[in-house]
């Protein structure tokens, strides 16, 4: 069952989030070193034809391989992957709803639970061919998303690929976890709407230390849609799938997602490899592109 798991030093929380966040998003060196550029191409969903929804196509492999962002994130986040599983998957990667290209529109809010409906239909939309399996990899809050979408039609896919995923339970990042979802509402309070933007966007750029081109838009978006995560659900989504395949991967050093959290989500996911990497921080999709591509290949054949 659990057929990678090296011994790793576990800091505690409170000295974990003592260490830079972006020695979280950006530890390790990205292995892969021409990344992907395939091109933007838009659907429109027949729910919601005015608003496109963008993603990214790659690859001529039998299996199709559906690839969900984190909050805020693009298509771009798997952009060091997508190529090495090009040989054996057809790499759908969405700019998820509200973010990137895709208009927010194309969801009625930015919460998971909506999120998951617009992207079943998206998925379903696609016309994938009959015979193909289909995994959902999601990246982060992704893996929430990911589980949500199998869990509404699990006779749809194959199985799921969590990578750097939201757990069971919030974590470090995230505690006090009320504080989390004050804030999302103060992003739809009138009058306190623009104020808390404002201190929203600095505290992701400048606490949990996202790039400069995160805008304020992205955060408002992901900050809803972190806030809407309904922890106390996802062991019966678990219970949904649990007889599709499932693949966990992460890092030690995620300076986010503290190692008992994935632990504890891998230990309840469907039976699988689980890959832990000492370093590699919260984007193991890009500095362990190379280790992930070679074990998500072997797994799926």
């Amino acid at each position: 069952f659990f057929d990678v798991w090296p011994r790793c030093v576990r800091p505690n929380a409170p000295h974990a989030m003592k260490r830079s966040p972006l020695l979280g998003l950006f530890a390790g060196r990205v292995r892969c070193m021409h990344p992907s550029p395939p091109p933007l191409q838009a659907m429109r969903l027949p729910s919601r034809p005015q608003h496109p929804l963008h993603f990214v196509r790659e690859g001529d492999g039998p299996d199709v391989l559906v690839a969900l962002h984190g909050a805020p994130g693009t298509h771009r986040d798997f952009r060091h992957l997508a190529p090495l599983l090009a040989d054996q998957f057809q790499v759908i990667r969405f700019d998820l709803p509200g973010y990137g290209a895709s208009s927010a529109g194309a969801t009625a809010n930015p919460g998971t639970a909506a999120l998951a409906n617009a992207m079943l239909e998206g998925i379903i939309a696609l016309d994938l061919p009959p015979a193909a399996r289909v995994y959902l990899m999601g990246h982060s809050f992704g893996g929430h998303l990911a589980l949500e979408i199998a869990s509404k039609d699990p006779e749809r896919f194959a199985g799921v690929v969590l990578i750097a995923s939201a757990g069971l339970r919030p974590h470090q990042a995230l505690r006090p976890f009320w504080a989390v979802q004050g804030a999302a509402r103060l992003l739809t309070t009138p009058h306190l709407a623009g104020p808390a933007l404002s201190l929203c966007h600095l505290a992701w750029r400048h606490i949990l230390g996202f790039p400069r081109s995160t805008t304020k838009e992205d955060v408002r978006q992901a900050q809803i849609r972190v806030a809407s995560a309904e922890f106390h659900r996802l062991p019966q989504m678990l219970q949904r799938i649990s007889a599709l395949k499932g693949f966990v991967a992460w890092a030690c050093d995620d300076a986010f997602i503290e190692p008992q959290v994935s632990e504890e989500l891998a230990a309840a996911c469907p039976p699988g490899p689980r890959l832990v990497f000492e370093k590699g921080g919260h984007n193991i999709q890009k500095t362990q592109a190379e280790a992930i591509a070679v074990r998500l290949k072997q797994w799926a054949r």
